[in-house]
């Protein structure tokens, strides 16, 4: 189709679908459009790949748990700053990203990760590249976070800052704000902590009416 007015050429539809009943033009849309999902959203092939006889269901559910239980792994992972497991999750990841064909980048990412870790480094880089994808910036035991997500925040501090400068934006101050971020984030968790400013929440609020239903 050259536009979405010309009538389809490749799959065409039915020539009495137009004089069909309700319900056979529901039957046709389900059809298609379930076909068009399996193919391009599940990227599933329905000639090979699907079976009717199969509980889709019970499929589904299983795939959210081991998705659920994968994600929690992840995250107690990050926490505890557990290069060895973090590891285990890449190779869990890479079989999960190969059979998403639309995120195959991410499988490569995750292999090239293994790679370098298990063959390619150095004993003495492997470890060290090993056990440095997390950051404790409150020391103790359970408190680390990625360090996507610290760049994440150290970014978003310093955006904040260099905003509130207004005019006097140059490269130079922009430079030694941005090394001054540290301390100046402290100074104000301080200031908030001794006037008694609260944090912001980040809870959603419930209405009483929803709790009372």
């Amino acid at each position: 189709m050259s536009s979405v007015d010309d009538k389809p050429t490749i799959h065409e539809f039915p020539k009495d679908i137009i004089h069909g009943t309700d319900e056979q033009k529901k039957n046709y849309f389900d059809e298609v459009f379930g076909i068009f999902v399996q193919k391009y959203v599940l990227q599933i092939d329905p000639l090979t790949d699907y079976d009717v006889n199969d509980d889709h269901i019970k499929n589904y559910g299983l795939c959210t748990i081991f998705l659920k239980m994968l994600i929690l792994q992840m995250k107690d992972t990050a926490r505890k700053g557990d290069g060895e497991r973090n590891l285990i999750n890449q190779k869990f990841l890479l079989s999960v990203f190969k059979l998403l064909g639309s995120y195959s980048k991410y499988a490569i990412e995750m292999f090239v990760s293994i790679a370098q870790i298990e063959c390619l480094l150095t004993p003495r880089l492997s470890q060290q590249f090993k056990w440095g994808f997390f950051v404790n910036w409150k020391g103790g035991t359970g408190n680390n976070i990625e360090n996507d997500l610290a760049q994440e925040i150290t970014n978003k501090l310093s955006k904040n800052i260099v905003q509130r400068m207004g005019p006097n934006k140059t490269l130079s101050s922009i430079n030694k704000v941005s090394k001054a971020m540290s301390g100046i984030s402290m100074i104000k968790e301080q200031f908030d902590k001794t006037v008694g400013v609260a944090k912001e929440s980040v809870q959603h609020a419930i209405r009483r009416k929803m709790r009372e239903a």
